[in-house]
């Protein structure tokens, strides 16, 4: 049975006005929940529009860095989830946010920023094996800490990869294009919308508590498997 508004859970996301932060905060809203974010202090118009435009779908949210451990806290406690969607070069700055996690006492669900390959079960070649690492490093620090948890692996994110690998916006004007390998490497992508959705709900999914969410070919059935 789907429970009404006030037994929603409060979800806090850090990293809300990012690529990935701005899907998850448009789906925990559409789902109903009371919705947070933890976000650096306002330094640029662009940044201030996105709030806004975010807060007049019904976000609130805190300013504030993650070494301000007093202000993290404060706002953690105010919540019963945590996402988080910081970008790669941020990953590690996690490890300040599950010591305040530790601290509030209070959270339920933590979901470190991860989105991508299992990474319990690959390698990669350098550099990109350093940020499969650093995820790691936050798996095994979330889990020191006692902190109940569930790791998305979205394989890859479409319209980014989409974008990045194919530069399709310039497609009339490229001379050449790059194919990797033989051209017949398979890959898992699936749209960011579905990729938030379900994050939301394996995030307050008591089935999906400290277990890996994997999408293998959501082909927009959000139907991951569980491991």
């Amino acid at each position: 049975m789907e429970k009404n508004n006030e037994e929603k859970s409060k979800i806090l996301i850090v990293g809300a006005t990012g690529y990935v932060g701005d899907y998850m905060v448009k789906a925990s809203l559409s789902l109903g929940h009371p919705t947070l974010a933890y976000v650096r202090p306002i330094h640029t118009s662009s940044h201030f529009s996105k709030l806004l435009h975010l807060q007049s779908l019904g976000l609130t949210f805190f300013q504030g860095e993650l070494d301000e451990e007093e202000k993290l806290v404060s706002c953690l406690q105010q919540a019963d989830i945590v996402i988080s969607t910081l970008a790669p070069p941020q990953y590690l700055e996690q490890l300040k946010l599950i010591k305040a996690i530790k601290l509030a006492g209070n959270i339920k669900r933590f979901v470190p920023s991860e989105y991508g390959n299992e990474v319990d079960r690959v390698k990669g070649l350098p550099p990109f094996e350093a940020v499969l690492e650093n995820k790691r490093k936050i798996r095994r620090a979330t889990e020191e800490a006692g902190i109940p948890y569930t790791y998305i692996s979205a394989n890859s994110l479409a319209a980014y990869f989409v974008s990045y690998l194919l530069h399709p916006h310039d497609l009339k004007t490229l001379q050449h294009i790059l194919v990797y390998g033989t051209g017949h490497a398979k890959a898992v992508l699936n749209y960011e919308e579905d990729v938030a959705f379900y994050t939301v709900k394996a995030a307050t999914d008591k089935r999906a508590e400290n277990r890996v969410v994997i999408s293998l070919d959501l082909n927009r059935t959000l139907s991951p498997s569980w491991s």
